[in-house]
């Protein structure tokens, strides 16, 4: 059963959507862009300038694409609308009755719900380590230097970028493959709540943008925003990037799965409901 939940997601010919991804990271490099355009104009007459430019790297650009809005929002988006219909999908066309007749229904909801997240994760692992490839073809795979500096807050994370910068690009890669997932399964888990397939693929993109969006309405130093921010764990865009932690002492390795786990509990929760909504009724 898990191995036919997998060849299903897999050759969903709505995977080629993932594609489009790459024009996601390249809208979010538009201010990075225009910076190297304005480097190389000026490196032509000036010293400084052409050994900022020969700073430029892949890794530095990739970072800068990646910790923008439009990648992660797409990735959330692209997730509900392959993935997170699947259930409800299967439901009303019979093929989930065809499923459990074969099995039990146990067997079925969890090969469906496991297959989504692995796929969802894995597509856009693929996706972005596609993008990091073209950035080191095309902006050089050379290590960064200080020449060309990321806007980090956190200075323990801008020396270990110095030195071992695939570390972080494989994490902020991880992260955002992690909560893709994790936001697919909570559109998986909306099901119980609606049949409209339209309604449960945008599901996904609509938590991830209440997420993100409920924090704003307060003072970032209130201590209303220090509860929010632990509740709400809405900026993993730019996780490695633009955050203090300004709210907690723990390091960032220990607010990290913190955060995860937080953004977890409304997955098993749905899930749960979804489960034992279905379990005795599934079949009509």
């Amino acid at each position: 059963m898990l191995r036919t939940a997998f060849k299903q997601n897999i050759k969903n010919p709505l995977n080629l959507l993932w594609l489009i991804a790459p024009v996601a990271w390249y809208m979010g490099t538009g201010t990075t862009r225009q910076n190297i355009e304005f480097i190389s104009n000026a490196a032509q007459t000036n010293e400084a300038f052409r050994q900022q430019l020969a700073a430029i790297n892949g890794y530095t650009v990739f970072i800068e694409g990646a910790s923008d809005f439009y990648l992660p929002v797409l990735l959330v988006l692209l997730g509900g609308i392959i993935y997170s219909s699947s259930f409800a999908y299967d439901k009303n066309t019979g093929y989930g009755n065809y499923c459990i007749t074969r099995s039990t229904f146990g067997k079925y909801y969890f090969s469906k719900t496991f297959s989504t997240f692995i796929c969802s994760f894995m597509f856009a692992f693929i996706s972005l380590f596609g993008i990091f490839c073209y950035s080191l073809i095309k902006y050089s795979a050379v290590y960064p230097t200080a020449g060309f500096n990321l806007l980090m807050v956190n200075e323990d994370i801008k020396a270990l970028f110095y030195t071992n910068p695939l570390f972080i690009v494989f994490s902020i890669i991880f992260t955002l493959c992690i909560f893709t997932a994790i936001y697919t399964t909570i559109g998986i888990g909306i099901s119980v709540f609606f049949s409209n397939r339209l309604i449960i693929s945008v599901s996904p993109l609509a938590v991830y943008l209440l997420c993100t969006m409920i924090p704003q309405f307060f003072n970032i130093q209130s201590p209303a925003a220090k509860i929010l921010a632990w509740i709400f764990p809405s900026y993993f865009t730019g996780f490695f990037i633009a955050n203090d932690f300004f709210y907690c002492k723990l390091p960032i390795w220990g607010i990290y799965p913190i955060h995860i786990l937080i953004l977890c509990v409304p997955a098993l929760v749905f899930l749960t409901l979804l489960y034992r909504k279905n379990t005795k009724q599934y079949i009509r």
